[in-house]
């Protein structure tokens, strides 16, 4: 039995002027509208909900407007419908006005967030530097009630092969955030497991690679921040309980280093997928659950089929007979393997094949003319 049902929400992408003809219209970015169904819906599916996760990427895709008071309308609405709460913000790629993937650290936008977020992130001084250490780069830890859990909150966005700083600085963020993350794995309480929670997830974006054919992997970080990620987590894996991501638009999973990660999908629907929200069932000792996602179809916020994130291993092959490989080998094969799982190398070399025999035969066409003519 689950000591505690929590709520993840992602990805909301709020397009305050907009005013989409149906809600959830396919395609669009979320209007205040289906946010305010949403927040409805996850009241609904748990209206005293101890612990919220919002899991980045709260403004639009290429926002303009007023980014704080999109920021503020969000975190009010959230607040209202769960005063109690204690909630868990990540940032996300597109949470910055500067630009896409271009979070400026140690800037008064951060500051202006952390205001915002302050009183929802900080209940009963849960964390008592959320405001100084995310307006500096926007990650931080919380200590989570009625459990032996601590929520480490990243900034991964600063891992991504396509960030760009929007405050000039001689240092790189990103390694400073590695270095702090395995420090506060290091000495964490004695008492508590810790729970990871961020927008981009570590890997290869499976879609990303499908769609480019298959011939390269499509990395979500740098390669070293991949590597270095990936080894901290190794080397602490016996104190976190588990991984919390979103980004992708959709429902998924990850083995990461042997720990498991729900990735929530998106309530904007903008890549055509239906909005949604998860709950997720929490035991005391900040064992992660059953992940249940709760998906808008014709006008009702519906429960989906579950997922034992304890029991994600047993499940692959179950996941690997229901999509395709590029999906499915994003969720265990993080490191090198992954090519090999996708069957890459094979399709690498028959495009090779193919590209040179297209040549050959460019190449060839003058002197076949040239013969013809003879």
């Amino acid at each position: 039995m689950a000591d505690q049902r929590w709520l993840v929400v992602s990805d909301l992408h709020l397009d305050r002027s907009a005013h989409r003809a149906t809600l959830g219209q396919a395609g669009y970015d979320s209007d205040p509208a289906l946010v305010t169904a949403a927040v409805s819906a996850m009241k609904a599916a748990d209206p005293d909900a101890p612990v919220v996760v919002v899991a980045g990427d709260s403004l639009a895709h290429h926002f303009h407007g007023d980014a704080l008071a999109t920021m503020r309308e969000i975190a009010d609405a959230l607040d209202r419908a769960f005063p109690r709460a204690q909630f868990l913000v990540a940032l996300g790629n597109n949470d910055d006005p500067c630009g896409d993937y271009r979070i400026g650290t140690d800037s008064a936008y951060l500051q202006g967030i952390a205001a915002i977020w302050a009183p929802l992130v900080d209940r009963a001084g849960a964390a008592p530097e959320f405001a100084r250490a995310f307006a500096h780069g926007g990650y931080y830890t919380v200590r989570l009630p009625r459990t032996h859990l601590r929520a480490v909150v990243l900034d991964s966005v600063l891992w991504s092969w396509l960030y760009g700083n929007c405050t000039p600085t001689s240092r790189s963020p990103g390694d400073d955030e590695l270095a702090w993350l395995d420090a506060t794995l290091t000495r964490g309480p004695p008492d508590a497991r810790d729970l990871l929670v961020m927008h981009i997830p570590p890997g290869v974006d499976g879609h990303a690679t499908e769609l480019g054919l298959g011939l390269l992997p499509v990395p979500f970080y740098t390669r070293a921040a991949d590597r270095a990620f990936l080894a901290t987590i190794a080397r602490h894996r016996s104190r976190i309980a588990g991984m919390i991501a979103g980004h992708l638009h959709r429902d998924d999973y990850r083995i990461v280093a042997g720990v498991p990660m729900l990735i929530a999908s998106s309530v904007s629907p903008i890549a055509g997928n239906p909005p949604a929200f998860s709950t997720i069932d929490v035991r005391s000792d900040g064992t992660l659950g059953v992940a249940t996602p709760h998906v808008l179809i014709d006008g009702v916020w519906t429960p989906r089929t579950p997922t034992d994130l304890r029991r994600l291993a047993a499940s692959q092959a179950a996941a690997k007979a229901a999509t395709s490989p590029f999906i499915w080998c994003a969720e265990t094969e993080l490191t090198g393997g992954y090519g090999a799982c996708a069957g890459m190398p094979l399709r690498r070399d028959l495009a090779i094949a193919a590209f040179t025999l297209l040549v050959a035969t460019l190449a060839s066409l003058p002197l076949l003319a040239l013969l013809r003519r003879r």
